[in-house]
């Protein structure tokens, strides 16, 4: 007769405790959720942005630099403009800046959303893209000297590079970083690593890795 293998009560449980410790250790709330979805969306899409100056015009590291830092120096006015009169007078005066030169813009959705949760999270993508569509828009302007029919092409290549990434993020989103890592090395001609050590949760793709 074959022993039976029984798992005690008390490890069970003490197993279900230890579980349930790590997921509330690793869970985030919504609203620290949308964050992430903004931060790393506002991320990928300035690689998005690099790559397609750099495919459509040429442009190479020195010059994307000052773009990089022309856009560092918009960010921190709109951030500083948000604090003191809010973020509805901030959008719009950003808005306003690149009314001229930029045509309209909205992030591709990788897939359609589903839920209501899903839609929200969405919404937020688009909502961060717009204002650093915006950002970079004002950037090119000053540092390239891009008028509306450079920045049409830019922002379209851009929409393009962000439906690839989203392609590759199906085979999960380190695919798809590793895929913008490479872009980056192929432009500063150095190799770029994918830094995974704050990955916690997918923003894009349905795993990590």
């Amino acid at each position: 007769m074959k022993r039976r293998h029984t798992t005690p009560r008390y490890f069970a449980r003490n197993a279900a405790i230890q579980a349930q410790r790590r997921f509330l250790r690793t869970r985030k709330t919504e609203a620290e959720r949308l964050d992430d979805h903004r931060e790393e969306t506002g991320n990928v899409l300035i690689v998005c942005i690099l790559a397609a100056i750099y495919d459509k015009y040429g442009i190479g590291e020195m010059r994307l630099r000052r773009v990089v830092d022309c856009a560092n120096e918009f960010s921190a006015k709109y951030a500083l403009d948000k604090q003191v009169r809010g973020e509805k007078q901030a959008k719009a005066t950003l808005a306003a800046a690149v009314q001229q030169i930029m045509p309209p813009f909205l992030l591709p959705a990788l897939s359609a959303p589903k839920t209501e949760r899903e839609a929200v999270q969405l919404a937020a993508r688009r909502e961060a893209a717009d204002t650093v569509m915006k950002i970079y828009v004002q950037a090119m302007h000053k540092a390239l000297g891009f008028g509306a029919d450079r920045v049409a092409v830019v922002v379209e290549e851009t929409e393009n590079n962000f439906r690839q990434f989203g392609e590759c993020t199906k085979d999960g989103e380190y695919y798809g970083y590793a895929v913008l890592a490479r872009k980056i090395g192929q432009i500063i001609h150095d190799t770029v690593e994918v830094d995974t050590s704050g990955a916690t949760e997918p923003v894009f793709g349905k795993t990590l890795f």
